[in-house]
Order: structure tokens, then C-alpha cells, then sequence
């Protein structure tokens, strides 16, 4: 596993150019303050650049919406905020709308798809990235599939958010496969759903039969080596398309349950599985360690990673009397998600003890989330009532009792001084949310026990429980070969479970159809003499959707009059 950091990195060093020159020399800029198209695109630093402008945006906390920074986990059921000011959370109550929507990402999405058009155009007329000349047909070859990528990717990221229903149509969104002008762009319009997946796909395919885009950075290779490791390559492009696939074959999206949809996301889910070697073993990589080891073999594709000090996710969350903000909330719901150790839904569980609720569960649970009696760095977690980590006990304490551990170094430390911080990234693609996809299509396809691709919907997901520590998956093992309902919401449960504060939830709840208009609970617990007591659960809070599409931005709909606005919603 590797980052993007050093693709970045090569985008900044191109701010430092003008140092490469000697002081005589002159680099043509035009009034308009920016390089000519004719230095630029002689200038091999600055061509590659153009298309290196695409990887910008990547994202390097999972943290990464609204106005403050905040986990996208707070706009579902999963979590609330300390922070009453929180965009997030004022988005998820009733504020979204076609002219305020915090997600919306429309504009820059086709800057960069427009700059990696231009670069297709103009980015292999006579440019010499290297002086041999068959090394730089491979540069040329290797940077087509690059481009070619990315453009599946950004269009890919359009179609999630902002794919919806036009008179009860699935529509998708204008796809760009060349440079358009501006009254090019007054004429664009909505092509069907699966047009859209069609051109996404065509693609990805098209990157896939180009020999020198590799399927992976190794080596010394000057075009395909190590040095070029974290750029896009062929097991991205191959998770692209599964993605592509599982997104048209969702209920949202899949009117009619056509299975030769959830076929497609099958077998490109299979053809990822291979070329990317399978799952690690069980035991191979501590759960709560998966987001801050470096090389980690789990990961295909991840954004930028953090430096060690930064101790950004435990600032954020940890809480006030650990110096942290407690600013992200885990709700009760997300809590109850957790089964318990034999693999039961604790409403159905024989060993679940409401006043013993955190033992015999899933161990992911005290992996992912602290709970009342927990240890974090010497300190015992307290949210009974009148504990001093408790709702209401200071401003920046958790509202649902819960604080989120995720993601945050197991022994950090932030006062006296901060120490024993971990770096951090982004698994953009990973082999855990790809075995989940294959067990979610094969299901919708044949039910769990299909094996017609060699692996079956309940052996791929009992790959990733295994790994999270179920030993005795009494639960799974018992579900039969025709309850694929019942499989269905095992696979739910896991990917809310094991993707939790992933930014995977408030997407596929909408793709799913499932209520989005959910509440959020606190615990109640209270200390009697130091006996404590678990009450009934609390609402404190209802997220509020007007539909479970996304508006499309209400400038460019009013411009641009063929872009016709999702159903639900009005200009």
C-alpha cells in the first residue's frame, strides 16, 4: 500500500519551475497571468502536471465535509455532533436544498474532467517527457491509461451523487469525452442511467487493453516502477468498474432488478478479487491498526497520508477531559449494530446482557467506539450521569454517550505534550469493501450459497468476520440457501459495521431505498451508589431529508436547461 503523496507532491513542484530556469531565461506568460498553451504543453513537467491536477481533492481525512471538516457519518443514523454550529448537522436537518447543498462538488468535478480532456487533446503532440524515444511511448501509453482513469473515476464520483429520478426515470449526467466550449456546455443534457454507466465504463476498458498501464507500481521500471507508486493503474480501474456496476444494480438506480446488473458487479468484483491476490489472512493486520500502518496489503487505492504529529482525528474526537473536542458522536443505533460474538443481532442474542451491554459483542465495537468503563491512555471513560465524560457534563462533550476511537492512535497522548501519535490515510479502495461488494452482488444474484464464480456470497463475507474476530459465526452458518432477505441484511449490517466513519453509509442507505428521515439515540446510564444501571435509550435528534436524491446545483440548472433537476426537487 502507498499514498498519492508523491503524485501531490510532483503537482507542487511545479509551482517551484520558474527555479529551474536561469535568470536570463524567459517564460512566456500571458496578460492574463498564467503560462502559454505552447510553453506549457513544450514544457514536459508542466504537461504531465495538467493531468496530475486531477488527483487534487483526494481526500486526506475521512473527515472531509462541511464547512468545519466533519465525518459525513453525522448527515445518518450512525452519529451526531457536539457542535450545535455543525454544517453537517444542520444539512442533515432539513437545510439541504438545489442552492445550498455542502456536498456539491459538480464544478470542480468537470474542472477536472475538462483538464484531463485537454490533456488527451494535447498531452502526446511531440512532447518529450524522456529522451529515448520507446521509453516515452511508454510515458505516452502509460499516462492515456492514467487519464482514462481518472476521467471513469470523477465521472463515477458524478453519477453517485447526483444520478437520480426524472419522472420516476433513473437519469445519470452529462458525460464529457472531449474539450467543450462554453456555448458547448449550454447544450449539454442528461443522458439515461445506464448511457451514463455505459460511457464509464467504455473507460475503463479502454485503459485495461493498454499494455504499459500497469496493474501495479514495482520495481525499478522508470515508466511503471515503484517511484510512480499510489498513481491510478489497472486493479483502480477494475474497482472502478465494480463500483460503476453495484451503483446501477442498486434498488435506486435498478427499477426493474435486472440481474444481469448485478451479474456485471459479480464478475468485476471476481476479476478484482484476482488481480489484487485476495484478502489478507485473519490475523494478518490488527483491526484497529488498519488505518495507520503503512504498506498495508489490504489497501488498493488511498489518499494522501498524514503525518505521525498531526494528531488530527484525535484532537477532533477524544474527549474534552483527554483534551480532545468530543466532537463526533456515535449514536446508540450504530451501537446496537454491533452483534454480538457468536454473530447475532443482539435483539435475537441469548448471551446480549442490557446491563452488561458492551461484553460478548462483536469485537469490533471497542475497536471502533468508546464506551462508558472503556480505557484510553490511563483514563476510564465516564458517561453516566455525572460522569465527567458524560452528556451535558461541558459544552464539548458527547451528546449520545459515545465517543468515536476509530481511526485514533491506541496510546496518544495530547497533554502535557502530544506524543504517540500514528500517520493516517484515506483507503479510497480496499479488498475489505470489495469482498463485501462480491457478497452483496452474488446474493441479489443467487442467494448466498451461489457458486458459480467460484466463491459464494456467504464465504466472501466470512472472510472479513473472520478477520474482525468472529469465531463461531454461529449466525451466518445457520442462514439457509433460500433466505436471501435474511443474507441481505447481514451484508447491510456488515458494511454499516465494518465501513462505519467511512463515508460509505449516508451513499448506500440512498442507493438501498432505505429510510434516510432516521433518528439518533444517547444511551442513558446511571451510577447508584456505584451501581450501574442501563435505561432506555433517548432520541435527541431526527435527521430530516426531503428526497434521497441529490439536487443537482441550482446555477448550472438554470443555465444549462437541458440538466432537468431530480425528482423531489424544485429550482
Amino acid at each position: 500500500m502507498d499514498t498519492i503523496n508523491k503524485i501531490l507532491i510532483n503537482v507542487f513542484l511545479l509551482i517551484i519551475l520558474v527555479g529551474v530556469y536561469s535568470c536570463e531565461d524567459t517564460i512566456p506568460i500571458e496578460d492574463s497571468g498564467r503560462y502559454s498553451d505552447e510553453f506549457v504543453w513544450n514544457t514536459p513537467n508542466l504537461s504531465r502536471g495538467v493531468l496530475l491536477w486531477a488527483y487534487v481533492g483526494q481526500p486526506t481525512y475521512y473527515y472531509d465535509f462541511g464547512a468545519n471538516k466533519e465525518f459525513l457519518e453525522i448527515a445518518t443514523d450512525d452519529a451526531t455532533t457536539s457542535d450545535n454550529n455543525s454544517t453537517t448537522k444542520l444539512f442533515a436537518a432539513g437545510m439541504l436544498s438545489p442552492g445550498n447543498n455542502m456536498l456539491d462538488s459538480w464544478a470542480s468535478n468537470y474542472n477536472k474532467i475538462n483538464g484531463i480532456n485537454i490533456f488527451l487533446e494535447k498531452g502526446f503532440d511531440g512532447q518529450l517527457y524522456i529522451k529515448d524515444s520507446t521509453t516515452n511511448q511508454r510515458f505516452y501509453n502509460r499516462y492515456k491509461g492514467e487519464a482514462l482513469a481518472l476521467r471513469a473515476w470523477w465521472h463515477y464520483n458524478l453519477l453517485k451523487k447526483y444520478g437520480g429520478l426524472i419522472n420516476g426515470v433513473p437519469m445519470g449526467i452529462p458525460v464529457l469525452k472531449k474539450v467543450i466550449d462554453d456555448k458547448e456546455a449550454l447544450l449539454l443534457n442528461r443522458p439515461t442511467y445506464l448511457e451514463c454507466v455505459k460511457e464509464i465504463i467504455a473507460d475503463c476498458d479502454s485503459a485495461l487493453k493498454i499494455n504499459d498501464f500497469p496493474e501495479d507500481y514495482i520495481g525499478n521500471d522508470l515508466v511503471t516502477g515503484l517511484s510512480w507508486y499510489g498513481a491510478a493503474n489497472k486493479k483502480v480501474v477494475r474497482f472502478i468498474k465494480t463500483l460503476t456496476y453495484l451503483q446501477a444494480a442498486s434498488p435506486a438506480f435498478n427499477k426493474d432488478n435486472n440481474l444481469a446488473l448485478w451479474d456485471s458487479a459479480a464478475v468485476n468484483a471476481m476479476n478484482t478479487i484476482k488481480a489484487v491476490d485476495g484478502i489478507p489472512n485473519a490475523n494478518a493486520l490488527s483491526i484497529r491498526d488498519f488505518y495507520t500502518v503503512t504498506n498495508n496489503t489490504d489497501v488498493i487505492w488511498s489518499g494522501v497520508q498524514t503525518s505521525a504529529t498531526s494528531f488530527a482525528y484525535e484532537l477532533q474526537n477524544l474527549p474534552p477531559t483527554l483534551q480532545g473536542n468530543g466532537f463526533t458522536n456515535p449514536s446508540q443505533e450504530l451501537v446496537d449494530a454491533f452483534y454480538d460474538k457468536n454473530g447475532y443481532p443482539i435483539s435475537s442474542s441469548t448471551i446480549y446482557n442490557q446491563q452488561d451491554p458492551y461484553s460478548n459483542r462483536d469485537p469490533r465495537l471497542k475497536q471502533f467506539i468508546l464506551c462508558n468503563g472503556m480505557t484510553y491512555s490511563g483514563h476510564t471513560i465516564e458517561t453516566f450521569e455525572g460522569g465527567v465524560d458524560a452528556p451535558g457534563s461541558s459544552q464539548q462533550a458527547s451528546k449520545t454517550g459515545y465517543y468515536l476511537l476509530k481511526f485514533l492512535s491506541p496510546n496518544a497522548i495530547l497533554y502535557p505534550e502530544r506524543k504517540n501519535g500514528k500517520s493516517n490515510f484515506v483507503a479510497l479502495f480496499s479488498k475489505t469493501e470489495l469482498y463485501l461488494i462480491f457478497s452483496e452482488a452474488m446474493n441479489e444474484l443467487g442467494g448466498p450459497n451461489d457458486n458459480r464464480y467460484g466463491l459464494t456470497a456467504k464465504q466472501a463475507l466470512s472472510k472479513i468476520r473472520k478477520r474482525a474476530g468472529f469465531l463461531a459465526d454461529l449466525y451466518m452458518n445457520n442462514i439457509s440457501p433460500g433466505e436471501k432477505d435474511k443474507f441481505r441484511d447481514l451484508i447491510q449490517n456488515e458494511r454499516r459495521v465494518e465501513l462505519c466513519f467511512e463515508g460509505k453509509r449516508f451513499w448506500d442507505i440512498r442507493r438501498w431505498n432505505k429510510p434516510i428521515n432516521t433518528n439518533v439515540s444517547r444511551v442513558v446510564i446511571k451510577n447508584t451508589g456505584g451501581v450501574i444501571t442501563y435505561e432506555t435509550p433517548v432520541v435527541i435528534e431526527k435527521k430530516t431529508f426531503k428526497s434521497s436524491y441529490m439536487p443537482l446545483p441550482l446555477n448550472e440548472t438554470i443555465i444549462i436547461k437541458g440538466l432537468n433537476q431530480n425528482d423531489g426537487w424544485s429550482n
